[in-house]
């Protein structure tokens, strides 16, 4: 092992299977997103059908009972909002518990990162990185190993393109990502590079 590398084998039993659990549920809800949206697309399409042939006979002088009742979309409706049900029930226990696994991120963490961004100072972010691996029960870190790690973790980390009112406001065409974001991306970008 190299000098600067961590021994991620020295985790505790519990943290190695909250970071699996990250990694299920976020396999998890990526397939059942992609079934979504082929299940919702045809429903979507066929919805959209019918409001465009009602609107093309209510331009022909059709009244609206007699466009609803040539066209009706209760069935498809009801298509929809099962299939928008489904996919929630489906959808949030597995964010729920994804987001369970963020208790090993230090409460600070986000705002190590901003500070990072916006003032260019990381000692904070360092030590918020030192704080992380011990929740792992990763302890005995050397500086050099937790620069390390917080380096290679920054480089898959970016800032976002503002939204306009910052752009107008502040003349700000950049911002850090939100502490939600943050925390799902630096569980994927960890769990990505060092849990196999």
């Amino acid at each position: 092992m190299a000098k600067n590398q961590i021994n991620f084998t020295k985790m505790s039993k519990e943290a190695t299977a909250q970071l699996n659990t990250f990694k299920d549920s976020a396999l998890a809800i990526a397939t059942e997103d992609l079934r979504y949206k082929a299940e919702i697309k045809p429903l979507k399409a066929q919805l959209e059908n019918i409001l465009a042939n009602r609107q093309n006979d209510l331009d022909n002088g059709l009244s609206v009972e007699e466009v609803s009742a040539k066209f009706p979309r209760i069935e498809v409706d009801n298509k929809i909002r099962k299939a928008e049900a489904a996919h929630k029930a489906i959808v949030e226990p597995l964010t729920k518990s994804m987001k369970d696994t963020y208790i090993f991120i230090p409460e600070g963490m986000h705002d190590a990162y901003t500070k990072k961004i916006n003032e260019h100072k990381r000692g904070d972010f360092l030590e918020a990185i030192k704080t992380f691996l011990e929740n792992l029960g990763i302890e005995g870190c050397s500086q050099a190993q937790v620069s390390k790690l917080a380096e290679n973790m920054s480089d898959m980390f970016g800032a976002r393109y503002a939204q306009s009112k910052k752009i107008v406001n502040e003349g700000t065409l950049h911002t850090a990502i939100s502490k939600a974001q943050f925390n799902k991306l630096f569980m994927a970008v960890f769990c990505d590079m060092y849990i196999k």
